[in-house]
């Protein structure tokens, strides 16, 4: 399960990268 959550967490940042700060989820501007 943790593995799981560890990928989604990763993937956000990732797409994080392509958005405007403003829409990033707290979570991805670790």
């Amino acid at each position: 399960m943790k593995k799981f959550l560890k990928l989604v967490v990763e993937k956000i940042e990732e797409y994080g990268q392509y958005l405007p700060h403003d829409h990033v989820p707290p979570t991805a501007k670790r």
